[in-house]
This record gives C-alpha cells, sequence and structure tokens, in this order.
C-alpha cells in the first residue's frame, strides 16, 4: 500500500497516507481479527499491482514472476483474488498500445509466463478442482451454482451499486478513492 500511494503521490507522503487510509479501515481491521483468506489475498492483490506497474514499466522476467506467484497466491486464497488474475489481460492492453512493445516477443513470453504462473499457483492452492473437474464434474457445478446463487445478477446495476455501497461502508469513502 505504501509503495502504490507513494507512486500514485509521487512522493513519500503518499505512501504514509494510503497506508495509514489501509490500516486504519474498518474491513482491514475486522479482517486483521478473523481467520478468513480474504485479507491476505487483498494484500497479495496489492502486491500483484505493484509487480504489474513494475512490468509495464521496465519490462523485466523478475517483475512478471512475481507477479504470477503472488497473483496465483491471491487468487488461490479466495475467488475475489480474481482481481489479480486480470492483470494479466489489462496489461496485455496496455502494452499492445506501447509501439516499442507491440512486437517485442520477449515482452509477451514473459506476459505469458505470468499468467502460466498465476494458473500453476492456482491449481497448487486447489489442487481438488483439477480432481474434481476429472472425476466429479457435478460437484464443481454445484458449487458455482451455490456461488451464482449467492451473487444474483439480475440487475448488474443495482448488484454493482450494493457493492460500491458495502466497500464504502466497510473500507471507508477515503480509502475507495
Amino acid at each position: 500500500t505504501y509503495r502504490l500511494g507513494r507512486r500514485a503521490a509521487g512522493h513519500r507522503w503518499g505512501g504514509v497516507g494510503a497506508m495509514l487510509l489501509v490500516a486504519l479501515a474498518g474491513a482491514f481491521v475486522n479482517g486483521a481479527l478473523e481467520a478468513k483468506p480474504h485479507l491476505a489475498a487483498a494484500a497479495l492483490t496489492l502486491w500483484a499491482v505493484h509487480f504489474a506497474l513494475a512490468f509495464l514499466q521496465k519490462r523485466r522476467r523478475r517483475d512478471a514472476v512475481f507477479l504470477g506467484l503472488v497473483g496465483g497466491l491471491a487468487f488461490g486464497f479466495v475467488l475475489t483474488g480474481v482481481a489479480a488474475l486480470l492483470l494479466c489481460p489489462a496489461l496485455a492492453l496496455a502494452l499492445r498500445r506501447q509501439p516499442e512493445t507491440r512486437r517485442d516477443p520477449a515482452v509477451w513470453r514473459r506476459l505469458a509466463l505470468a499468467a502460466g504462473l498465476m494458473l500453476l499457483v492456482y491449481a497448487l492452492c486447489n489442487p481438488y478442482l483439477l480432481v474434481n473437474l476429472a472425476l466429479h464434474p457435478e460437484r464443481v457445478s454445484g458449487n458455482l451454482g451455490n456461488t451464482a446463487a449467492m451473487f444474483p445478477t439480475a440487475n448488474p446495476l443495482g448488484g454493482a451499486v450494493r457493492t460500491a455501497t458495502l466497500l464504502a461502508e466497510a473500507c471507508g469513502l477515503a480509502t475507495l478513492l
């Protein structure tokens, strides 16, 4: 959080402010007291964003590897970590817009490495998903049905507004901004 805030503000006080906003947010204080993976997934997703920005700027293999590892862990901990998984397509769109990287095969290989590592780490964190996909597909479809029932999509705009409201209540409006 500090590094992302410092990067956004351009100086260290932006990092300190961002760190304090997250540290004092009700959702994070409460999450730190529970034995659930959501806080860890959120922290790993922030690290994934950090490494995605570093990869976009410097195009280093090291950043791609760390992006893949922490992104896969975030997604492997809890399904809301899918936000980290979506960083690879977002990076592909951003890199495609840059003429110097559009035709550089090394950059695309590194991005593919990050995506592959994300999926591998996710599979290692959730080995029974692969087993059930192969041997008991009805279990997977049942679990997906339960998840879909918890998050109805009949009115996507209403769902988005409700999600934003809950985030503002849990994190504080300043954190969301």
